[in-house]
């Protein structure tokens, strides 16, 4: 996730003042680095530096950038590592375009290798830039700006929006394709942005762009057209009278419930990335080579790791040990070496365990492969290998969608190994599809579970690690004590415990649902009352008091899927009880102690 900002304005002023202002709004999308280019007299000012927006933009002094019109991004970086040369904006061949952008092109390294042949002057490894040339190869042939962006727009394959302007036309152009993109209209100028927030500081009445659209802003009108016809298309005013904050959370009572409902889009994302990462193939082979494998987690990304074995021992035969970073030094230590992988899982590759762990296992000269979400962080720097899980900021401490992320990426992964085809293509449907079909019956759970003190989460085999995942979010976000348990261990000991009224939850993948009946009759004939998470069944539905059904897919998609009720089932919980979900006491979303 990046972020973008432009004006277009009828009078030369400091027009740098207005970017920063704009791109401020934009901060939690990206702070790998920062640009800033300004028009004034046909010349393009330029500034660009890694980074976050305060220390860039003052270091640069983007406030004293003159001009009619302007762009601005930070970067969330996905294609080309945090440098100043991969910072955006950039420039086209000839200096006299230049744009940003925000998403990836898929097909990043192709089109760059064409434009190479072509003799375009190519500076970075950035997918924005990639845009830009798109655009410039059509505009240096005589096309005219319009019909540039059309055929670039045929081009360019993947989710993205992207900004572009010329020294010859005090106009900004925009594309929207899978990309936030909204328009703000003001008095002898207008604006462009990723996110409606950014603009609300300048206006109030926005114009929505589509998918397959495109934008000409100048000051004082905004024209959209159809990229595949080039018609023009009338598009309604709209004035928002919402609050700056609710605004940000785009209509979402709390950061962490829009961040559930973006689930769908972060893991398109992620699959459109890793489809096209020369960093997948490498990623796999040091595996491969390896005589021991550990995945390494902390919290949250340890379940992640614990359904990464699962993954890996099914679809590729290959065993990887699950475990704790502090763990992996005590009890693995001296079995660390140079035939060792370590798969460090991580949200934002500062977590001190984490890092810990790394060191010793590079002292110990093992492989080190990070999976992450912060481009940038200490994690990137000590991996061999990284593959980025593409997720964008996550402002709500209880992770979700880079929870998701991590055991798509997982799944890929073990599925690449080992040769097997699993459609992912389908998973970023069906994850709206679940969120859509549990929010009933997850409020009605959420409703039965409120006077409770103790409950459990059980799952028997590739579903266990969700129930961990699922306890753990309760635990964080509603203050109960939430056990979650492998279901055939229960009954060695917890089920004393249960008595009448006694919640437990039952996850059941679609092939285990037989081997976890009897567990769940262990708790029903004690008048413990059971809950259950499959795909339909009418045997579960006889068996348990309330049933979630989430949609029929196979027994390798069904976690992924899983963790959507126990998520909204901790969300509405917390609500229940006066809890903001987004900061519960006591946590952070980073831990850099020990």
């Amino acid at each position: 996730m990046c972020g973008i900002f432009g004006i277009v304005s009828n009078k030369e002023q400091l027009i740098g003042k207005k970017l920063v202002i704009g791109g401020k709004g934009l901060a939690y999308r990206g702070y790998d680095s920062v640009g800033c280019a300004t028009v004034s007299d046909k010349k393009i000012d330029l500034r660009k530096d890694i980074g976050k927006i305060d220390e860039v933009s003052q270091k640069l002094k983007f406030s004293k950038m003159f001009g009619k019109r302007g762009i601005i991004q930070l970067r969330w970086a996905t294609f080309g590592a945090p440098s100043k040369i991969n910072a955006q904006p950039h420039f086209g061949c000839q200096k006299s375009i230049v744009g940003a952008h925000n998403g990836n092109i898929v097909n990043n390294i192709i089109l760059r290798e064409r434009f190479k042949k072509e003799r375009h002057v190519v500076r970075s490894t950035n997918d924005g830039e990639t845009c830009v040339h798109a655009f410039d190869k059509y505009y240096l042939d005589g096309f005219s700006p319009l019909e540039s962006i059309c055929r670039a727009y045929r081009d360019l394959e993947g989710d993205y929006a992207y900004l572009i302007t010329t020294t010859l036309e005090n106009k900004i152009y925009a594309v929207k394709k899978g990309s936030g993109l909204v328009i703000g209209l003001g008095k002898g100028e207008n604006y462009v942005s990723s996110d409606l927030p950014s603009i609300l500081p300048f206006t109030r009445k926005i114009i929505q762009i589509k998918d397959g659209e495109a934008a000409i802003l100048s000051p004082e009108k905004v024209e959209i057209f159809n990229l595949k016809t080039g018609k023009k298309i009338k598009r309604a005013v709209k004035k928002i009278k919402e609050s700056m904050e609710s605004v940000k959370k785009e209509g979402y009572p709390y950061f962490l419930l829009k961040e559930i409902h973006e689930q769908s889009k972060v893991a398109k994302d992620l699959l459109h990335l890793l489809k096209a990462s020369s960093y997948v193939q490498p990623f796999i082979k040091s595996i491969k080579k390896a005589k021991k494998i550990f995945l390494v987690g902390c919290g949250t990304s340890f379940h992640a790791a614990l359904l990464g074995s699962y993954y890996f021992d099914l679809l590729a035969k290959v065993t990887a040990i699950p475990v704790l970073a502090p763990q992996l030094i005590r009890q693995f230590g001296n079995s660390l070496d140079k035939n060792s992988v370590a798969v460090f899982i991580s949200q934002s590759g500062e977590t001190k365990d984490i890092i810990n762990a790394v060191r010793f296992a590079k002292q110990r000269k093992s492989k080190i492969l990070g999976i992450l979400n912060v481009i940038g962080s200490t994690l990137i720097s000590e991996s061999d290998i990284y593959l980025p899980l593409s997720c964008g900021y996550e402002i709500s401490v209880p992770a979700t969608k880079t929870f998701l992320n991590q055991i798509i990426l997982l799944l890929f992964i073990a599925a690449k190994m080992g040769r097997k085809n699993v459609d992912l293509n389908q998973l970023p449907g069906l994850i709206e599809k679940t969120i859509k079909k549990v929010k009933p019956c997850c409020q009605k759970v959420a409703s039965l579970l409120e006077k409770s003190k103790n409950l459990y989460y059980e799952g028997y085999g590739i579903s266990h690690p969700i129930a961990l995942e699922g306890a753990l979010k309760l635990k964080e976000i509603t203050y109960l004590h939430c056990e979650g348990i492998f279901s055939s261990e229960f009954k060695h000991g917890p089920l004393s415990a249960i008595e009448k009224g006694f919640p437990v939850l039952f996850v059941s993948a679609p092939n285990d649902i037989y081997h976890i009946l009897s567990h769940i009759n262990e708790v029903s004939c004690r008048d413990g009352l059971t809950f259950s998470v499959s795909e339909p069944s009418k045997i579960l539905e006889k068996t348990v008091n309330v049933k979630i059904d989430i949609p029929k897919t196979n027994q390798f998609i069904f976690p992924i899927l899983a963790i959507i009720p126990l998520q909204l089932i901790a969300y509405y919980l917390s609500v229940k009880k006066g809890i903001n979900p987004d900061f519960p006491r006591n946590l952070s979303k980073t831990l850099t102690v020990d």
